[in-house]
């Protein structure tokens, strides 16, 4: 908005509405405009506890409010299928239409992860852990962490997110390093699994979206070594690099866990979701559905067309593995004092 605003403020001056893709597809279809708690408080100008766009944000900014759009319940409003997006859809007028939600979150809706304390692990080319919390978490400590804190898609309910610019990124990106194919990755899987803790060295994955390039790989490579090696190297700088961050917010939250659930591409390698719970020494459950964030959404708009009466009616997912954390625990934190910490220290990323 700031940038229309100043690079073509001829545009500007006749702006009546700002809408994001999905509000904007929303409004296509039915006339009307609507958002919802999660999307609006990407904005930066959302009010996370009050439920409302802030007026002292929007001045700071210089964002009129009166373009911002009305924040509706997540799979609530904004209204029907219009006579026109009717004909151009090829449906019937009068069909409910709802802003359902961030990708993230209506994953973790999605997933059946929403009480309180809950971890969902989202895994994909980039990767986001959400942390469920009561309560908006607006306190000196947890603006400290620097991560990301939001509203999640059902109501009264927040979150603190750990993420990673290039998760699964790093992996293909490894891949295309070895001039190999996807198929390789399974081979590879193997042999990684059959590595003690630590074996392949060490890797320190990008914590930001630039460089594309900036992820530093420090492997042991003698007789006998080969891609798994790396790879092993690789998932575990991952999961140790995402489990520092979550407990951090875990401490500062007050949050009490007791199990973390993924969902994504990522969580189809068996030895990744092993990993996840051998580091945080918590059990692990990988979500069956391939595309649990639709999934999450197409459970809101249920809930936004009557066809659940409340989100305890929406039903539960199915779940293709449950994984319990080995003896191995300790290791990592070993590893990660002796070895992450050293290295995040010298390099700068240390916070």
């Amino acid at each position: 908005m700031e940038w229309t605003r100043e690079n073509v403020p001829d545009v500007w001056a006749r702006a009546v509405h700002w809408l994001g893709i999905a509000e904007y597809a929303v409004f296509r279809m039915t006339g009307e405009r609507g958002t919802d708690p999660s999307l609006a408080v990407r904005t930066m100008l959302y009010h996370l506890a009050d439920g409302e766009w802030d007026e002292e944000l929007c001045a700071l900014a210089s964002i009129p409010a009166r373009l911002l759009p009305p924040v509706c319940l997540s799979g609530t409003g904004p209204g029907k299928l219009s006579a026109e997006g009717a004909r151009r859809l090829g449906s019937e007028e009068g069909v409910p239409v709802v802003v359902c939600g961030h990708d993230h979150i209506c994953g973790s809706f999605g997933a059946g992860a929403t009480g309180a304390g809950e971890i969902v692990d989202s895994m994909g080319t980039a990767e986001a852990s959400l942390l469920t919390l009561p309560h908006p978490p607006l306190d000196d400590a947890a603006y400290e962490l620097g991560l990301p804190a939001g509203s999640h898609v059902l109501p009264d309910t927040y979150y603190l997110a750990t993420t990673l610019p290039r998760s699964g990124g790093v992996i293909e990106q490894l891949i295309s390093l070895l001039g190999a194919e996807e198929r390789d990755l399974i081979r590879w899987t193997e042999e990684a699994a059959a590595l003690a803790p630590g074996s392949g060295g060490a890797c320190l994955p990008p914590t930001d979206a630039e460089p594309d390039e900036d992820a530093l790989l420090m492997a042991y490579l003698g007789h006998g070594s080969g891609p798994g090696h790396l790879l092993r190297a690789v998932l575990e700088g991952l999961t140790l690099q995402m489990n520092h961050d979550l407990q951090r917010a875990i401490e500062v939250s007050g949050a009490k866990p007791t199990r973390i659930t993924l969902l994504g591409g990522g969580a189809r390698n068996a030895l990744w979701a092993k990993l996840k719970a051998d580091v945080s020494g918590l059990p692990v459950r990988v979500v069956s559905d391939p595309e649990c964030v639709a999934r999450g959404a197409a459970m809101l708009a249920g809930l936004g067309a009557g066809v659940y009466p409340d989100t305890e009616s929406v039903p539960p997912p199915e779940y293709e593995a449950s994984i319990e954390p080995s003896g191995e625990y300790g290791e990592y934190a070993r590893i990660f004092s002796e070895v992450y910490g050293p290295l995040r220290e010298r390099t700068g990323r240390d916070t």
